[in-house]
C-alpha cells in the first residue's frame, strides 16, 4: 500500500504537495475495473463480473492459472482440453480418454495400480437371467431342477462369476443359452444336495465365454 502523509495533533498543515500526493496514492490503491494489487485477502465476496487469470467470469472457455479449495455444482465442460488432477490421479486427456493413476490412458478408462468393480446379485428361485450386463457376480441357490439360463453381455473384457448351488438330490442339468458362448454348453450338477459350483466367464463384447469351472465343492 502506498505511503499516506499525515500530522500528529495540531501539527502544520499539509501541503498542497502532500494533499494532492495523498489523494494520488488513495486513487492509486483502491480496487477497481483495470487496477492490480499483488495481495489480497476477503473472508467473503460475490462476485458479478470481471475474470480470474484473465478468464472472465461466466464464460465457457478455459484459461491457465492455478486454483484451489474450489467448489462447483452444475455441468462442467471442457470441451476436448486436458484435465489433470492431483498430478495424474485423474486425468482426461484431449480425445476423451481417462487415466486413474497415469497421464497416458490408451482406452477410455485405463487404471494403474489396481481397482475393484462391483456389482453382486441373487437369483431368485424363479429367475434364470443371470443379468451380467449390470453385475459381475450373480448367485442362483437352491437348484432342485434342470433350467436354461440367460444373460445380458457385459463390455468385451468383464470378467462374471456365476455361483451355483443344489437344493435338493435331483440330478440337474443347466443349459447355458442367449448370451453365453456355445462352448460352456451345459452344467450337470450331481445328486449332492450340498455341492456348489463357481463357473468364471470373460465378455467379448457379444458373447460370454466360461474361463474356469470350479466344482462340485
Amino acid at each position: 500500500m502506498s505511503t499516506i502523509v499525515t500530522r500528529a495533533g495540531k501539527g502544520s498543515p499539509l501541503t498542497y504537495a502532500e494533499v494532492d500526493a495523498n489523494f494520488t496514492n488513495l486513487n492509486t490503491d483502491k480496487i477497481q475495473s483495470g487496477y492490480t494489487v499483488s495481495s489480497l485477502t476477503i473472508n467473503s465476496i460475490t462476485v458479478t463480473g470481471g475474470s480470474i487469470n484473465g478468464t472472465p467470469i461466466g464464460a465457457v472457455t478455459a484459461s491457465t492459472g492455478n486454483f484451489t479449495n474450489l467448489e462447483y455444482s452444475g455441468t462442467l465442460t471442457g470441451g476436448t482440453g486436458v484435465l489433470n488432477i492431483g498430478s495424474s490421479q485423474i486425468y482426461k486427456d484431449s480425445s476423451g480418454n481417462v487415466g486413474l493413476g497415469t497421464n497416458s490412458p490408451t482406452c477410455k478408462l485405463q487404471v494403474s495400480g489396481g481397482a475393484i468393480a462391483g456389482g453382486y446379485g441373487t437369483m431368485s428361485s424363479i429367475t434364470t437371467a443371470c443379468a451380467f450386463a449390470t453385475r459381475n457376480v450373480a448367485n442362483k441357490s437352491g437348484i432342485s431342477s434342470s433350467q436354461t439360463f440367460t444373460t445380458t453381455v457385459p463390455p468385451a473384457g468383464t470378467i462374471c462369476v456365476l455361483m451355483v448351488g443344489k437344493g435338493n438330490s435331483t440330478n440337474a442339468v443347466i443349459t447355458f443359452s442367449t448370451g453365453f458362448h456355445s462352448s460352456t454348453a451345459t452344467l450337470t450338477t450331481g445328486t449332492d444336495a450340498t455341492k456348489k459350483f463357481h463357473i468364471t466367464f470373460v465378455s467379448n463384447g457379444n458373447e460370454l465365454y466360461e474361463i474356469s469351472r470350479n466344482g462340485p465343492i
